[in-house]
């Protein structure tokens, strides 16, 4: 099942960089699951990020402390979002990020009849 973008207004501007593929006011979110945090290249981080991603990386779990409460998890962030209180909205944010981790995308893919037709011949 494709889930569509948070209704929260406040994460229009990360499903307009998810659907973009770009760096806007924050770091694109394309493949955030499974990367390590602070660390696309086309995007200057906050020194607390950059330390903070120090040997982790992006995992439900990581994201969903993280979302619930993001400048208590990274000490001095620069990010202004105040975190989601609810626990529906955080596991909703999850989801959607999901379906751009590089696992997912690829699994589309190849589930595509195409793909299908193109690897078995």
């Amino acid at each position: 099942m494709q889930r569509t973008a948070p209704r929260s207004s406040r994460n229009a501007r990360c499903a307009t960089s998810l659907k973009k593929r770009k760096t806007r006011l924050g770091p694109t979110l394309n493949g955030v699951i499974g990367r390590v945090p602070g660390t696309v290249a086309d995007y200057k981080y906050s020194k607390a990020m950059t330390e903070f991603g120090a040997g982790k990386v992006w995992d439900e779990a990581q994201l969903t402390t993280y979302l619930a409460d993001p400048k208590g998890v990274v000490k001095g962030t620069k990010m202004a979002f105040a975190g989601l209180k609810k626990e529906q909205d955080v596991a909703d944010v999850i989801a959607y990020l999901k379906q751009f981790s590089p696992a997912a995308v690829q699994s589309r893919l190849f589930s595509h009849p195409l793909c299908k037709e193109q690897i078995t011949d």
